[in-house]
């Protein structure tokens, strides 16, 4: 429709007697990003149910766009208080009159159209999901991939481990042992550390959540889950979220992972908790944290808030300060970023778990490769700490010997895990950009807690 003050009572008009449908409305001028307004409108018709037109006053725009809502086979209702002016490429279709003295009128005729029409129609009785869409037992499977197949290369981590380097730890969950493992070590009573935030998360989710929406703005945001792990911890957040939703929309759970399996694992999670489905929507994304910035237009599918989520550890994605940095740039400004790490305190290696299931998740890409290793020899030792973040400790699996391929390698670290001191924390936060508006240190507990938002 035309963006005048003339049709604004019309436009209130229409969203008032399509909400009272549980439908939303949104026009072009209520897209927030920051595209070319051609492209919003665009990629709005695309993704619309149905095509509402103004053609009163014959505005040029406005048929410019029904044509393209016809190109992409959109059913539309059309609008005129004009019926012998209505353009002639559109006199053949069928327009519903009104008139501005009348508005209550077009509501109630509108209301009448609209259940006639095959959109509602189709959504009473389709048999198809939609994209991302969520029933008690299924899903849509929607998933984005990168290019690159992210698979763990034999020659990639030989290579690495042969540069002394320490392995990235997505290498972890590429592989089927190690997928299994870590879901095992997550059920371990022993592993602390995730024992402690589930419960810190399930009696703070309501403060949590509280401070991210008064930030947002809104209570209907979206969000996006990087290493969402077995989706235990989201899915409380969603539950959250879900409450606070006030109208019709839906929240949209975008869980992003390297891993395909672990993705399919907090799905099945979050399927599994009796959430309200019939309002979410789900879109997996499987790729490496390198090609986070490719996936915004997909983040951005809707112009509400992005909460990014980062639950399993800020240390497992690389560096800590190029990510936090990325995630700054990409985030928009009612966006906001939950962080959980490690705590930076005592002598050992704080609540790892049953020391064989941590021995077998760390061997897993050595056995992936065809290495001989004695799973017994495995250590954990604080070495020279590798984070981008000072005064951070590190301890790292280290393997005293192991064989492949007839060569024989000795005191290899494989992978590592950081614990922060909360202070360095807050002098990044600040350098990157970002305020805190939520924190936690847990008090005894061996995790820290943040929501932050761009300065």
């Amino acid at each position: 429709m035309p963006f005048a003050k003339d049709f604004d009572d019309v436009y209130s008009t229409i969203k008032k007697a399509l909400a009272d449908l549980g439908l939303e409305v949104i026009r072009a001028d209520d897209i927030k990003v920051s595209d070319p307004i051609v492209e919003n409108i665009y990629n709005a018709i695309e993704q619309a149910g149905l095509v509402i037109g103004v053609t009163s006053k014959s505005n040029p725009n406005v048929t410019y766009e029904l044509g393209y809502a016809h190109h992409v086979n959109k059913e539309t209702i059309l609008l005129t208080d004009d019926p012998p002016n209505i353009p002639a490429d559109l006199r053949h279709l069928n327009h519903l009159p009104y008139s501005v003295d009348d508005l209550a009128g077009l509501g109630k005729e509108l209301r009448e159209w609209m259940l006639q029409s095959r959109f509602l129609a189709s959504e009473r009785s389709r048999a198809v999901l939609r994209r991302g869409e969520v029933f008690d037992a299924v899903v849509d499977g929607t998933f984005y991939l990168q290019k690159e197949r992210p698979v763990p290369s034999k020659i990639k981590i030989q290579h690495s481990l042969k540069q002394h380097a320490t392995l990235p730890q997505r290498l972890l969950y590429l592989t089927e042992e190690g997928q299994a493992t870590y879901l095992a070590l997550c059920e371990d009573p022993e592993y602390g550390y995730y024992q402690e935030t589930v419960k810190y998360v399930m009696e703070n989710v309501k403060d949590l959540i509280g401070a991210v929406l008064k930030h947002c703005g809104s209570h209907e945001v979206d969000f996006i889950s990087l290493g969402p792990g077995n989706g235990v911890k989201d899915a409380m957040l969603i539950r959250t979220l879900l409450q606070h939703a006030r109208s019709p929309k839906y929240t949209y759970y975008y869980p992003y992972d390297v891993s395909g399996g672990m993705l399919l694992e907090a799905i099945r999670t979050i399927l599994a908790k009796k959430l309200p489905l019939e309002r979410l929507r789900i879109k997996a994304i499987e790729a490496d944290v390198k090609y986070l910035a490719e996936f915004k237009r997909v983040f951005d599918f809707r112009e509400e808030p992005n909460v990014y989520s980062l639950l399993g550890g800020l240390d497992n994605l690389g560096n800590e300060v190029v990510l936090l940095q990325l995630l700054h740039d990409l985030m928009n400004p009612q966006d906001c970023l939950l962080l959980e790490m490690r705590k930076k305190a005592g002598d050992g290696p704080q609540a790892l778990g049953h020391i064989d299931l941590n021995r077998r998740l760390d061997l897993a890409p050595l056995r992936y490769i065809g290495a001989e290793v004695n799973q017994e020899s495995v250590e954990y030792t604080a070495i020279a700490s590798t984070s981008s973040i000072p005064h951070a400790r590190t301890i790292a699996a280290t393997v005293p010997y192991w064989r492949l391929d007839g060569e024989n390698y000795h005191r290899t670290s494989l992978f590592s895990v950081h614990y922060y001191d909360d202070d360095e924390i807050r002098k990044v936060f600040k350098q990157v950009g970002f305020q805190v508006i939520f924190d936690d240190d847990n008090g005894q507990n061996n995790s820290l807690f943040y929501a932050v938002r761009k300065a």
